[in-house]
């Protein structure tokens, strides 16, 4: 008899850890973007004609003259091989899954349109405004386009888009 309720509660406990695990397995895991309309590999860096980043200690925008970049604010020249290594950098960025299709979620992964740790603009032929909020224990950050409301995850670090325009001139030889 012992032995017959042992083996039920082992039953019992082997399919409660079956429902248990399926039932995570649905809200964990990954949705891959593959239906998604939006992937950074369409961006043609050679219509981008305008680069801005915004962070909280300021802004700096960048206008393209033919082949080389400048400073929005003064026209001087800035480091234009620097800013087309960041532009490819961003178009190489893979989107690892999207976490969340809900605007509440904004201001808690720092992606809203006015709480986000960085906002990135390209000026093309279609403006792109990508907002940059909190990193995730993996190290990868959570990115919001603008005007969409789903935030995806993606293996890129932002912490050298920075808005300090000393960073950005180009070398004195």
């Amino acid at each position: 008899m012992i032995k017959k309720i042992r083996n039920i509660l082992v039953l019992f406990l082997f399919f409660q850890l079956l429902f248990f695990s399926i039932q995570n397995l649905k809200s964990v895991r990954p949705k891959f973007n593959l239906n998604s309309e939006f992937s950074f590999e369409l961006i043609n860096l050679d219509e981008v004609k305008e680069f801005e980043i915004k962070d909280e200690s300021g802004s700096v925008k960048f206008d393209k003259q033919g082949r080389n970049w400048f400073f929005k604010a003064n026209d001087e020249r800035a480091n234009s091989d620097k800013i087309e290594t960041k532009l490819a950098g961003i178009k190489s960025i893979k989107i690892n899954r999207s976490v969340i299709n809900k605007e509440g979620s904004f201001s808690d992964l720092m992606v809203g349109d006015d709480n986000y740790r960085k906002k990135i603009t390209l000026i093309s032929t279609e403006p792109l405004v990508m907002f940059i909020g909190k990193m995730n224990e993996a190290g990868r950050s959570y990115l919001r386009i603008g005007g969409n409301n789903t935030i995806y995850e993606v293996d890129f670090i932002f912490d050298d888009l920075v808005s300090d325009p000393k960073l950005w001139l180009t070398p004195r030889s």
